[in-house]
């Protein structure tokens, strides 16, 4: 992309990024758009009326990369998700609280196998796990030890999700499919197909709906229509509804604030840049809707605190 030399013309090309914001040079950004902390920097859209103002709260250091990080509902644990296991933190000391091996059945190799995504009940009691061996694990929480191994998907599984009323878990892999699970029976109940490898998230807001990421660099959001009949039991419809295109890189994760108002996926609105110059290949917002966290190949995890600024 070339810039103008002139102060004027190079606002006005600012401007006109709209949702290609993620083509920006940073350093051509002016200054009144950009928050700097510790080892981290926030750059806002000019093409975008600013909303939001970020922050650092927490980093949690690891030996291996964090492919997840994970609010509890109650908002005084994340869950974090590495090389072989899951392990649970107070949010506000750091403490380790759980540790959740993820043992590969026999007839797999050995070696890495990282746990990719997790997310917990809405009571906090169970935590679902999704990994490279293809399996989605339910945990119990106290006893640190799986209820159910949700078998379905053919490879690597990159995100789940779980309905707030804990009926449908979502999962979404290499395998280019998005699926849905009964917690209870551990009964895959649907099967989409995406274009590319599929990362997926329910919006709890409007509990019919999913958002989904792909390397194909889109945001897909999908309508899922979930019934309960006496006579057929549960059913479940999907379709796409709406796709949006802006990211110049795969699009790794995606996550929605409880109020419905953000969807975060990216650079849309703003570049948080605070893992270095290693991917985001993580993110939640807890429940309260204040802090988001998000997970790295930089081996850290990082809690950021979010606000309304109109």
């Amino acid at each position: 992309m070339q810039w103008p030399a002139s102060q004027a013309d190079l606002e006005e090309k600012l401007a006109a990024v709209g949702n290609r914001f993620a083509s920006v040079y940073l350093d051509k950004i002016l200054p009144r758009f950009v928050r700097e902390g510790e080892e981290w920097f926030a750059y806002f859209n000019p093409a975008s009326f600013r909303s939001l103002d970020v922050g650092l709260v927490r980093t949690f250091q690891h030996e291996s990369v964090i492919t997840r990080a994970h609010f509890s509902h109650d908002g005084q644990y994340i869950a974090i998700a590495t090389d072989h296991k899951a392990s649970v933190f107070e949010v506000t000391t750091g403490r380790l609280r759980a540790d959740l091996l993820h043992k590969q059945p026999d007839r797999l190799n050995s070696g890495e196998m990282y746990a990719r995504d997790l997310v917990s009940s809405s009571d906090d009691r169970r935590l679902v796990t999704g990994a490279e061996d293809s399996i989605v694990r339910i945990w119990d929480l106290s006893s640190q030890k799986v209820i159910h191994h949700l078998i379905g998907h053919e490879t690597d599984i990159y995100s789940v999700d779980m309905s707030g009323d804990d009926h449908l878990i979502v999962s979404g892999g290499a395998d280019k499919t998005m699926r849905t699970w009964e917690p209870i029976t551990g009964r895959q109940m649907l099967q989409l197909t995406t274009a590319d490898t599929a990362a997926c998230c329910l919006d709890h807001t409007i509990p019919v709906w999913s958002i989904s990421a792909s390397l194909d660099r889109t945001v897909k959001v999908w309508e899922v229509n979930y019934t309960k009949k006496p006579s057929l039991g549960a059913q479940v419809q999907g379709w796409c509804t709406k796709t949006f295109e802006g990211h110049n890189d795969f699009v790794f994760c995606t996550a929605a604030t409880p109020d419905g108002a953000w969807k975060l996926s990216g650079a849309l609105q703003f570049v948080l840049v605070g893992h270095a110059k290693f991917s985001v290949i993580g993110i939640n917002v807890n429940a309260s809707g204040t802090m988001f966290a998000t997970a790295s190949g930089y081996e850290r995890s990082r809690i950021w605190r979010y606000a309304s600024t109109s």
